[in-house]
């Protein structure tokens, strides 16, 4: 087994959330939140530094050697299943990557709803009719908690939403 990769991968990431964090620890400090010592850099840095800590985990763990007394067959079936764990992180990147671009085009909500309709799909566990009810549901909600309850403006497509 290559372990090259997921270390890469790791480095990668753990560069990506230094490079979060500094950004986060830069943006300014606004007169209001000084009252609760908690300003808009805090969020996204901390969600990095998360970041950070699971991808040094993730990194530690390539150095964990298997059991030598494993079968063949064991290491066959093994490879096959990381082929495909591999295959669906890069669809699941892709999705991501695909929803980033589609969002400022067709706005927050229709985006999360085809976003959220496709990785459920990726995952596979539920039926086509679930998949569209969550699909439908988590991305309202999310729309009602930021965009009225926490006014925070999101990106609206041509249709106004």
């Amino acid at each position: 087994m290559n372990v090259w990769p997921n270390r890469l991968v790791a480095i990668t990431l753990v560069s990506l959330s230094s490079v979060w964090i500094y950004l986060a620890i830069q943006l300014p400090f606004p007169s209001f939140a000084r009252v609760a010592k908690m300003g808009p850099g805090h969020y996204p840095a901390g969600v990095a530094a998360a970041m950070g800590f699971l991808s040094i985990l993730f990194f530690l763990q390539t150095f964990q050697h298997k059991d030598p007394s494993e079968s063949e067959t064991q290491n066959d079936v093994d490879d096959t299943a990381e082929s495909m764990d591999n295959r669906s992180l890069l669809v699941g990147t892709a999705l991501f990557v695909g929803y980033v671009i589609l969002v400022p085009f067709v706005g927050f909500l229709v985006a999360s709803m085809v976003f959220v309709f496709c990785f459920i799909g990726l995952i596979g566990r539920y039926s086509a009719i679930l998949t569209a009810i969550l699909a439908a549901f988590i991305p309202i909600l999310m729309w009602v908690l930021f965009a009225r309850l926490l006014t925070v403006p999101l990106p609206k497509g041509p249709w106004g939403f």
